[in-house]
């Protein structure tokens, strides 16, 4: 007998950490809940950072998830003067900065669920709407998962120690260059 696994694309309400304030292109703002004094989070045994640089988070969008990459953390009274406006923030309020950098959307497989993940944004997401901290699970199919030809390029160090995968089918057989100085080994790979 199989257990069917729940979707991983409904909202996990612990990992809820704002809600957007702006979009601007491929940069979205969103104001952190003011219930939030600790910059962590903690799901599934992991310990997640809030406002961490190059974290990710993510933002559902019906069927599909754009995930983004925190590029500032600061008080929302800087970024409001920083627009010219005459801030009434709280002194503790706080704003994240994310630049949107690809989406993806859950499919039921016989292994189980995948998010099939692709670079470059065509949903946008909307004012208003939550942002999530994206947990490990999906980290995994972000950074690659080790399957097939690849080669380990290390961990992310904003996704917890989160292990970056390459696909050698995708790296090499594509437009790629090996560059370097005369004898150092260029062929030998």
């Amino acid at each position: 007998m199989t257990t069917v696994q729940p979707n991983p694309n409904v909202p996990v309400e612990n990992l809820a950490i704002g809600t957007i304030i702006e979009v601007d292109g491929t940069r979205i703002v969103a104001e952190l809940e003011p219930r939030i004094d600790e910059l962590s989070r903690i799901y599934g045994g992991d310990t997640y950072s809030i406002g961490q640089f190059g974290s990710i988070v993510k933002v559902h969008f019906g069927r599909r998830t754009i995930f983004a990459f925190v590029s500032r953390l600061r008080m929302k009274a800087e970024f409001e003067h920083e627009r010219g406006m005459v801030s009434d923030a709280e002194s503790d309020e706080r704003v994240i900065e994310a630049d949107l950098f690809g989406e993806g959307e859950w499919l039921a497989t016989q292994e189980g669920w995948k998010l099939k993940f692709q670079r470059g944004v065509a949903t946008y997401p909307l004012p208003q709407q939550a942002i999530y901290l994206t947990p490990k699970r999906e980290l995994r199919f972000i950074h690659g998962r080790g399957d097939g030809p690849s080669v380990h390029l290390g961990e992310h160090v904003g996704a917890g120690g989160t292990k970056c995968f390459a696909d050698l089918n995708e790296l090499l057989g594509k437009h790629t260059a090996v560059l370097g100085s005369r004898g150092t080994g260029k062929c030998d790979f």
